[in-house]
């Protein structure tokens, strides 16, 4: 704990005078040492002047959190389904990575990055566009298995007939 405590002090002039707030999205799940850990770091981050606005998502006993990380991991190409899963504008870290955590909030703090939810809402937009206007219970991945299994059972039939 002292080595994270050492780099969010020598971290905290990097972000005196910086006006753009960035918006850090962050999934953990209960009896998670790393979700702990990145918890513990991004809000010690904060309280050492980070611009940043930390949206912490436990998905293990919240459906809709749950639902919200599928939505994220689909807008994303995130399928991995790690946690902690941080999303901090355009990018997706998978883990405890405090190096890689820190350097996409001084990027997305001096260039402005989107916020990840609008890259989500873009996703859901693009996803309901496509679908035109037809939506399958649980996404795509149920979808997808609903049409393989629909197939299957038609190639059983045709087979059966013979």
């Amino acid at each position: 704990m002292k080595f994270f405590i050492v780099i969010l002090l020598l971290c905290a002039p990097l972000f005196v005078g910086a006006a753009v707030l960035t918006e850090v999205y962050v999934f953990v799940s209960k009896n998670c040492a790393y979700c702990e850990q990145v918890t513990y770091y991004l809000d010690n981050l904060k309280k050492s002047g980070a611009p940043i606005s930390v949206h912490r998502l436990e998905i293990s006993d919240n459906s809709d959190n749950l639902e919200l990380f599928q939505r994220f991991s689909g807008a994303y190409d995130y399928f991995s389904g790690s946690i902690p899963a941080i999303f901090i504008g355009d990018r997706v870290i998978s883990g405890f990575y405090p190096e890689q955590i820190l350097a996409q909030i001084k990027k997305c703090s001096a260039t402005a990055c989107i916020d990840p939810q609008l890259i989500v809402e873009e996703y859901n937009k693009s996803v309901a566009a496509s679908s035109n206007g037809i939506t399958l219970p649980g996404g795509f991945l149920f979808g997808a298995i609903a049409l393989a299994s629909i197939i299957g059972i038609g190639f059983l039939s045709v087979a059966r007939k013979r």
